[in-house]
This record gives structure tokens, sequence and C-alpha cells, in this order.
């Protein structure tokens, strides 16, 4: 019966950097989507009232109909 060896430690060493670079990478990144805050409260609003009928986000026009392409990626 062979017996497994221990993998070598640079492995172990290249994997733990690899990762630390993709955490980085992650981290520093900008963020590009500039109307984020906008979806996390459109999100906030259809989990506390349903899905909108009304533009209830636009001040001029509040009763026009309304349809939200995005709300599922919001609700998340």
């Amino acid at each position: 019966m062979q017996t497994l060896e221990p993998a070598p430690r640079w492995q172990g060493r290249l994997l733990l950097m690899a990762t630390g670079c993709l955490l980085a990478a992650f981290c520093l990144r900008e963020d590009v989507q500039p109307d984020l805050y906008f979806h996390l409260a459109a999100g906030r609003w259809i989990w506390e009232h349903g899905l909108p009928t009304r533009n209830e986000f636009l001040a001029p026009f509040p009763q026009h109909a309304f349809v939200d392409h995005e709300w599922l990626f919001q609700w998340l």
C-alpha cells in the first residue's frame, strides 16, 4: 500500500498568495455602478412595499406608470 506524501510547502504558499492577491483586487477596485445607492434604496422600498406600479422615485411625475426592469437585482 502506498502512502500519500504531503504537498510541498510552496504549493500552499502559492495558493495563499494567489488568494490574497485576488481578495486585494476585489477590495481595491472602484465601483463602476454610479447609481448603486439608488438601487439599494429601491430594493429596500420594494422589500417594504412590493413591486412599484407608479413612479415613486421621480418627484415631478409620481403618478406616471412605471416599469422597473431591474427590480430583481434591487430586491436581492
